[in-house]
């Protein structure tokens, strides 16, 4: 069966899994609320937001409750589970609350500022997942069964690059991003934790570590970073050469070297076909075909990252740690620590 034909996701053949969304931002709006509204097994219950009339807008045609957050988080409805697309310098509390109540969380990324605090949360919460959809993506997916396979011999080289917006990013002085008491971090935190979730996913079974580091701060955050790493499986060494900038056009490539070939694809867009480049420059470049089982757009990633986490969760084997992944949080660490 297609995997787009599986869309019921129901706690039992007669409930729906009640959704409650706090924030009610653009990630909400352009992509959990139509998301979830249209997935069966499923029924979001309530917009929550500090800014009312911002919940009552993105609430409209869901069939949602907008709610005002106030002062107390006890009045927010129960529901089995909810989404955290709130900037991370708000989210303890509510993890602190939604825990307490036996409440499901599922958080936007990054899942936390560092590791310590990830390990808060994962103490704080027993059920709890984070949305690194990107190892969703065609490529991505493509990209880790070849490397299983061993279709191209051993990899020995890793080029990560992503471009993050450059120049007027669009964001004001109030957007949380430009706030590095309520953001985190800058554009390693932010957009880095997507790309490192990628490679992260494709070599579970390495140990990485952080060999040289380099940080270009603007307006307090961090806006470029280079990063050497080392992967290490015992047997095999892979050199990562990491670049992730919103200073500069620098484009978006994954690179794996694998003997005579590289295995190349774009992290940053859902749709592109992972490619076998030849290292010497001769001969053909091979392109894959669409994967039917993965995701072409960031909508779908979206929709498969909820299908696993609610598949998981109505099965009783929601694995925290893995939901999270804290390795991607304390690669994150290492790379701010080695750049000091």
């Amino acid at each position: 069966m297609n995997l787009w034909e599986a869309r019921d996701i129901r706690k039992n053949a007669s409930e729906a899994y009640t959704i409650g969304i706090i924030g009610a931002g653009w990630i909400s709006t352009a992509y959990h609320l139509p998301i979830l509204h249209n997935t069966e097994g499923v029924h979001v219950s309530y917009v929550a937001d500090i800014d009312y009339d911002q919940a009552r807008n993105a609430s409209r045609g869901y069939d949602a409750e907008p709610i005002e957050i106030g002062d107390s988080l006890k009045r927010l409805p129960d529901c089995d589970v909810v989404v955290l697309a709130i900037p991370l310098g708000a989210r303890e509390q509510y993890v602190a609350e939604f825990a307490d109540r036996g409440t499901a969380i599922f958080s936007e990324k990054p899942f936390a500022v560092d590791e310590q605090m990830h390990r808060q949360f994962l103490d704080t919460a027993e059920l709890i997942g984070c949305n690194y959809m990107r190892t969703h993506y065609n490529a991505t997916v493509q990209l880790r069964r070849a490397l299983e396979a061993g279709l191209f011999g051993v990899p020995d080289r890793i080029e990560l690059i992503e471009e993050g917006k450059t120049g007027a990013t669009g964001f004001g002085k109030t957007h949380f991003q430009t706030s590095s008491e309520q953001s985190g971090g800058g554009i390693l935190l932010e957009r880095g934790c997507h790309s490192l979730s990628q490679v992260l996913t494709l070599f579970p079974e390495y140990d990485i570590s952080v060999t040289d580091a380099d940080i270009t701060y603007y307006k307090q955050l961090d806006a470029e970073v280079s990063a050497r790493l080392e992967m290490s499986n015992g047997d095999t060494l892979i050199e990562v050469e990491y670049l992730i900038s919103r200073l500069r056009p620098i484009g978006s490539t994954l690179r794996v070297d694998c003997g005579s070939n590289a295995l190349v694809t774009d992290p940053f867009d859902p749709s592109d076909q992972l490619r076998i480049e030849p290292l010497s420059g001769a001969g053909p470049t091979l392109t894959f075909d669409i994967e039917d089982t993965a995701a072409t757009t960031t909508h779908q990633a979206m929709w498969l990252r909820w299908r696993e986490f609610l598949s998981a969760l109505g099965n009783d084997n929601l694995d925290s740690e893995t939901e999270t992944m804290p390795e991607v949080t304390r690669l994150i660490d290492d790379i701010y620590e080695e750049a000091q």
